[in-house]
C-alpha cells in the first residue's frame, strides 16, 4: 500500500570498498597521462534561481557542444573540468545538469526550463501545479510511515521533503517521475560512465559542526545509495539488509537550500518563512502528519559515521543535521577543492550571491564570501586556499594565488550586469523565456568577460601560470593585469 518511488526501500547490503579517486578522461590514464595539466574545478555558487540560469550561462560559455559557444575563448573548457561543484541554488543548475545524463543547456532550456520556470511548483500556487502538490504530501506521508515503523528517527521527514520534492519538478526530467532520480543513479548515467561529464559535489552545512572531508574529526565518504542505513563503525548495523533509495537528488538539493532554520522562534514573513507555512499547513490538510517549524526544521540524516573510530566529532550523534552551507558565510562551495589529497590545481569560482543588495530585491557578489572561505580555510590550517583581500573586484575577473606553487589557482567569476540585470531577488521563482534568456546570455559575458581581446589569452596564461606559462611572451602583462598579489 506504502509504495512510493521516493520512500525508502530495503536492500541487500553490498561490501564496503574504499571510495577511489575520480578523474574526467580516458580509462586508460596511464598511457594519456592527463596529471600533466592542470586538474581543474567549477564551482556555482548559491543565490536561488539567480544563480541557476546565471550560473547556467557560464556552463554554456564553457561547453564545445554549444553552437552558440564556438566563437568564444571558453569553448571546450567544461571538457576539461573534472569536478563541478554547487550549493544552494548552484546545486539546483548542478542537479539538473546531473540528474538529466548532462545535457547542454539549450537542450535544457527547450526542452524544459522555459516552461517549468514560468510554471514554477516554487511558486506555491495549488491552481497551477495543484495534481503534484498531492503527490508531494503524499509522499512525505509514505517515508514517515516507512520511519515510524521502523523507529528509525534519521527518516522522519522534515520540511526538506515538501520543499525537495517541489524541487524536482522544477529541475528534474519532466518525462519521468523525479522521484526515481537519485544522486547515487548518476553515477550509472552514459555521460557519467563514459567519462563525459564532471563529478558533481553538492554541499550543504552541518548545524553546530562543519561535516565533511577535511575536517577533524569527521573526514570520512558514505556512498549515497546507502546514505538511509543506520551504521555502526563503518558497518551497516544489520549484516543483511541496508535502506536505499533516501539519496533523492532533489531532496539532496532541497538540503542544499535549505534555510528554514532562519524562521524557527518567530512569525517572518520572509520567503522561506511563508513556504514553510504553506508546506506545513498543505501536508497535514491532504495526511494529517504534521511537520512544523519547531519539529521539523532541519535535513536530517541517518549519521553514517556512528561510532567510527575516525570520526569522532560526530560519531556519538545518531542523526546529522543539515543546512544551506551558505549560511555559514561560505555561499561558494569551494571548500571540497581545498582539501590536499584532491589535488586541484585551478578552480573557477562563479559567484551569484547577493552581498550587495539582499535576497528579498537581489543584488550582486562583493567577494566577501571568498574571503570567508579563506579565512575559515586559515583557521582548520588548510593550506591550499590562496589568500583573498577583505574586498574583492566584482566587475571582473580576477585570479588569486598566481604564484604560489601550493595554493590553488583561482579565477573568480563574478555576477555582474554585462548584458543583463542579473543581480534578481534570490526568492524570485518565477521567469519568463526572456528573462531566462537573458541571464544565460549574461552568464556567457561573465565567463567571456564580455568578449574582452585579450581575455582569451590571459585566461590560459592563469591556467597555466604553474606550469611554465609565465615565460610565455604576452602572459606576464595578463598575469599583472588580473592576479591579485598579497602586500
Amino acid at each position: 500500500m506504502f509504495t512510493s518511488s521516493y520512500s525508502p526501500e530495503w536492500d541487500l547490503c553490498p561490501l564496503w570498498n574504499p571510495p577511489s579517486r575520480y578523474q574526467r578522461g580516458s580509462r586508460n590514464l596511464e598511457i594519456f597521462q592527463l596529471r600533466s595539466l592542470p586538474l581543474v574545478g567549477l564551482a556555482t555558487s548559491g543565490g536561488g534561481y539567480r544563480s541557476m540560469p546565471s550560473g547556467a550561462g557560464v556552463v554554456q560559455a564553457f561547453d564545445s557542444r554549444e553552437s552558440s559557444s564556438t566563437h568564444l575563448a571558453t569553448s571546450g573548457l567544461y571538457q576539461a573540468l573534472t569536478y563541478h561543484s554547487g550549493l544552494s541554488g548552484g546545486s539546483w543548475l548542478l542537479s539538473s545538469l546531473a540528474g538529466n545524463n548532462f545535457p547542454t543547456i539549450s537542450e535544457l532550456t527547450q526542452t524544459y526550463w522555459n516552461s517549468i520556470l514560468s510554471n514554477n511548483p516554487l511558486s506555491i500556487d495549488p491552481f497551477k501545479f495543484g495534481e503534484n502538490y498531492t503527490s508531494v504530501a503524499k509522499d512525505v506521508f509514505r517515508k514517515y510511515i516507512f520511519a515510524r515503523g521502523l523507529d528509525f528517527p534519521g527518516l522522519r521527514p522534515t520540511l526538506t521533503d515538501p520543499w525537495g520534492r517541489l524541487i524536482s519538478y522544477g529541475i528534474l526530467p519532466p518525462t519521468s517521475d523525479p522521484g526515481l532520480v537519485t544522486l547515487s543513479s548518476v553515477a550509472a548515467m552514459p555521460s557519467f560512465t563514459g567519462y563525459n561529464a564532471p563529478f558533481p559535489i553538492i554541499t550543504a552545512l552541518g548545524v553546530n559542526t562543519w561535516l565533511g572531508e577535511g575536517v577533524p574529526g569527521v573526514a570520512a565518504f558514505a556512498p549515497t545509495q546507502y546514505i538511509g542505513t543506520p551504521m555502526n563503525n563503518g558497518n551497516p548495523a544489520s549484516d543483511l539488509w541496508c535502506v536505499t533509495n533516501i539519496d533523492n537528488l532533489g531532496w539532496i538539493a532541497g538540503t542544499s537550500s535549505n534555510l528554514f532554520n532562519v524562521c524557527a522562534g518567530n512569525n517572518s514573513t520572509l520567503a522561506p518563512c511563508e513556504v514553510a507555512d504553506w508546506l506545513e499547513e498543505y501536508v497535514y490538510n491532504n495526511t494529517g502528519y504534521n511537520i512544523s517549524l519547531t519539529t521539523s526544521t532541519y535535513a536530517n540524516y541517518t549519521n553514517p559515521f556512528q561510532n567510527y573510530a575516525s570520526s569522532t566529532l560526530v560519531s556519538e550523534q545518531s542523526i546529522l543535521q543539515l543546512v544551506d552551507g551558505g549560511q555559514a558565510g561560505q555561499n561558494n562551495p569551494v571548500w571540497p577543492f581545498i582539501q590536499p589529497e584532491r589535488g586541484v590545481d585551478v578552480l573557477f569560482v562563479n559567484d551569484n550571491s547577493a552581498d550587495i543588495g539582499d535576497m528579498v530585491t537581489g543584488g550582486y557578489p562583493d567577494g566577501s564570501e571568498l574571503y570567508t572561505t579563506y579565512v575559515q580555510a586559515k583557521d582548520a590550517g588548510l593550506t591550499k586556499m590562496p589568500a583573498v583581500p577583505l574586498t574583492v573586484p566584482n566587475t571582473q575577473a580576477t585570479f588569486f594565488g598566481c604564484y604560489d606553487a601550493d595554493k590553488l589557482t583561482i579565477i573568480y567569476l563574478p555576477n555582474n550586469n554585462f548584458t543583463y540585470n542579473s543581480g534578481t531577488p534570490t526568492w524570485k521563482f518565477t521567469y519568463t523565456q526572456d528573462e531566462v534568456a537573458g541571464m544565460i546570455q549574461n552568464g556567457n559575458a561573465i565567463a567571456n568577460q564580455n568578449g574582452a581581446g585579450s581575455w582569451g589569452f590571459c585566461l590560459a596564461c592563469g591556467l597555466m601560470a604553474k606550469s611554465g606559462a609565465i615565460g610565455v611572451p604576452g602572459c606576464q602583462t595578463c598575469l599583472d593585469t588580473f592576479c591579485w598579489k598579497e602586500e
